[in-house]
């Protein structure tokens, strides 16, 4: 059997295929700039397309509001984009709508969209939602070997690993948005691959050199990514059982690397406008920050909410199928949980469960503490860098509460339900 003959056989590839074709349809049937911010994401691909420079640090509303993102995806979205036409003013051709946030009786108890649109999507918008699927693609495969890399015997658990990851009802919807999401989703996916491929394999040539590089291109994607850092230097403790010579050798080259692929940007925020991170143009639309756990349950429901569905731009009420998706995660975190009590859990690494607890839990931890308490909403979508490790570990909730001989048809179904 040819290389090829392998590839088109493998579940992998088919699953891919599948992943493109919904992602496609995402693409063409929600209206532009209906996803997540996307007028503010798109306005800076028309920036850079415009006057092939950085637009300047501010916030301002509409097109220009993300201008404070690192500009990474906005790069790569603008050359590849760079060869279509497009519409040099794309707000004067939309109005808001007013009845945003009316009822539509019998239907549900909102209104999703934000515009009132013309029959048509924009070329550029377009060509940006398929970058983003591109990136999303390579989070799904990337998930795949993250969990290989664990069951190298089972091929069940990193396809089902993959499914989760790619079809995630609001990771495909944002993973064919015109925003930042799928690439930083993209990157961290890498950063802990590379972690967990050293951690259970050995030293490889040229490890350091390539998680920095990760890192520093997580760095100009989104400022969330810098939350790599930190996680990355856990799993570095575990690598090398400790501070010592290895360690730092290893953090200095990583660190070195980062910096030397996406320090500029923090450095030209620094110099130009004193504010490196962009955190305080990011909060200045906000008013003062709530007091902590003012409002941690509805925060914690309303991230619960829009990770897992709310495909719309603004907050909508939940229908049965939102309510089926949530509640499977609650199952699945339940099995996690129990799974010990069962006595079916088989050998497994306390470094590499410690190593994929950290990302969610680290990620949540300063959503809740941080981000809500900053922003008036509390957004399910900024778990996502974090996404391959949270969807390999519901998994696992099912794999292991069943004996070794059930396995199959309880994750088979559990993976096919998402």
């Amino acid at each position: 059997m040819t290389r090829v003959s392998r590839i088109v056989r493998s579940s992998l590839f088919w699953l891919a295929v599948l992943y493109l074709a919904a992602g496609l349809a995402y693409a063409l049937v929600t209206p532009v700039f209906e996803k997540p911010d996307e007028d503010g994401h798109y306005g800076y691909i028309l920036y850079l397309r415009e006057h092939h420079t950085l637009p300047p640090l501010h916030f301002l509303e509409g097109f220009a509001s993300e201008y404070k993102q690192p500009p990474l995806y906005y790069f790569v979205a603008s050359v590849l984009t760079g060869w279509l036409p497009d519409v040099a003013e794309p707000e004067r051709l939309l109005a808001t709508n007013p009845y945003m946030d009316s009822s539509v009786p019998g239907y549900r108890e909102d209104n999703r969209n934000v515009f009132l649109h013309p029959p048509h999507v924009t070329p550029v918008a377009l060509g940006a939602r398929l970058v983003s699927l591109l990136f999303g693609l390579g989070t799904m495969v990337a998930a795949y070997y993250l969990a290989l890399q664990l069951f190298p015997r089972q091929s069940l658990v990193p396809i089902a690993t993959a499914a989760v990851v790619g079809f995630q009802p609001q990771f495909l919807y944002l993973a064919t948005a015109v925003n930042n999401d799928a690439p930083i989703a993209f990157f961290g996916t890498l950063v802990i691959l590379i972690l967990m491929v050293r951690l259970q394999q050995g030293q490889f040539a040229h490890f350091a050199v390539s998680l920095g590089t990760v890192l520093g291109l997580a760095s100009i994607t989104k400022v969330s990514g810098l939350v790599f850092f930190p996680l990355a230097g856990l799993a570095l403790l575990f690598i090398h059982r400790g501070f010592n010579r290895a360690f730092l050798r290893d953090g200095l080259v990583i660190v070195a690397v980062a910096l030397l692929v996406g320090g500029w940007w923090y450095v030209r925020n620094t110099l130009l406008y004193g504010d490196p991170f962009s955190i305080t143009t990011h909060t200045s639309v906000y008013g003062a920050p709530r007091p902590f756990g003012s409002r941690i349950q509805h925060d914690l429901l309303s991230i619960e909410h829009t990770f897992w569905a709310n495909p719309s731009r603004t907050f909508v009420s939940q229908m049965w199928l939102d309510k089926v998706i949530i509640w499977w995660g609650r199952i699945s975190l339940a099995l996690l949980v129990l799974a010990p009590l069962f006595h079916y859990v088989s050998r497994f690494t306390s470094h590499a469960l410690i190593v994929l607890l950290s990302w969610p839990i680290t990620f949540l931890i300063l959503l809740i503490t941080y981000w809500t308490q900053q922003a008036a909403w509390a957004y399910g979508r900024l778990l996502f860098p974090a996404i391959a490790p949270i969807g390999l570990l519901l998994v696992l909730g099912w794999w292991y509460s069943f004996p070794p001989r059930w396995r199959c048809l309880p994750l088979t179904a559990g993976a096919g339900i998402v």
